[in-house]
Parts: structure tokens; C-alpha cells; sequence
């Protein structure tokens, strides 16, 4: 299906008519899973915040920068009660990258949100179409929008999109 991408201005941009940029890789997974649920016909739940960078073809993702600063945001609004983000621990590529420091700052910042979130640390695509999304609503979706055929088993060399499609 052909897809129509938009963004509403921050209430922070809105409140003083200020212009605010905003970039970088920690919007891949808000828009996939706004892609995907508009291609099935249902909304994020809006419980749910996710930050993470799509880095590979597969599915694979990675850690994003100000990660403690983004759970903070979302601990202190009172609508948010659950967070996806990228499993750091998992990812080897930053052990030569971040100082004991920033791991420190992370991990404190993990425990703080603790107290009023659910967390949920991803690895890939099929990680987080399980916590957006309830196996019934995958399932009515993808009845109503055709994509049902032969039962396909899961092999244990599948990728992560292979698993998120199954």
C-alpha cells in the first residue's frame, strides 16, 4: 500500500513558536511501526514510546544516542507506561565506545524509569512488532488485509524480518 509519512509539531515547538530540529536515527523504529500499522490498519497503542536505529536490512537494532534523557521524557508523562529501546547490552559494536561513565548513566537511568515503566529492550524488528502489537491484533490485520496462505514454520536461521512476518 502506498503510505502518507507526517509529524506534529512537539508541544514544546507549539507553546513559544520555536523552531526545534530534530535528527538522527532514534525515529527508524517510531516510523516502522507507524508504517506497518497503517499498513494493517491499526494504530501504535498510545501507551507505547520506542526509540531505535534500523541498521541493517535484516531488522537488526541498535543503540541511539541521549537515551537517558529520552527516558526521562518519557517517564515523567503520565500517559506513557511502556518503552522499547534498543538492547545496548546486546550490542558488542559499543564496548569500545562508550565509557564506563556512559554505561553507568544508562544503566541508572534504566533503573529510575523502572519505578513507572515497563521496559523492553529489542534486538530487532521481530522484538518490537511483539511489544507494540497483540498476536490478535496481528492476526485480524493480516486476515483482513489477505495475508494468510500456507502455515509457514519458523526455521531457526530465520532473520529478524523473516520472524516478524511470520
Amino acid at each position: 500500500p502506498g503510505l502518507e509519512v507526517s509529524a506534529v509539531n512537539l508541544g514544546a515547538a507549539s507553546w513559544d513558536k520555536r523552531e526545534l530540529s530534530i535528527s538522527g536515527f532514534s525515529a527508524d523504529a517510531p516510523v516502522f511501526l507507524a508504517m506497518l500499522g497503517a499498513a494493517l490498519g491499526f494504530q501504535i497503542p498510545p501507551d507505547l514510546l520506542c526509540t531505535g536505529h534500523i541498521a541493517s536490512p535484516d531488522g537488526d537494532i541498535r543503540m541511539v544516542g541521549a537515551l537517558p534523557a529520552k527516558l526521562a521524557a518519557a517517564f515523567h508523562e503520565p500517559s506513557i507506561k511502556r518503552f522499547a529501546y534498543p538492547d545496548f547490552m546486546s550490542d558488542r559494536s559499543l564496548d569500545s565506545m562508550l565509557t564506563p561513565d556512559e554505561v553507568l548513566e544508562v544503566r541508572s537511568a534504566l533503573a529510575e524509569a523502572k519505578r513507572s515503566l515497563s521496559l523492553y529492550p529489542v534486538k530487532d524488528v521481530a522484538d518490537l512488532v511483539q511489544v507494540a502489537f497483540s498476536r490478535e491484533q496481528l492476526v485480524l490485520a493480516s486476515l483482513r488485509k489477505g495475508y494468510f496462505g500456507e502455515a509457514t514454520p519458523i526455521r531457526k536461521t530465520a532473520s529478524p524480518k523473516e520472524r516478524a512476518a511470520t
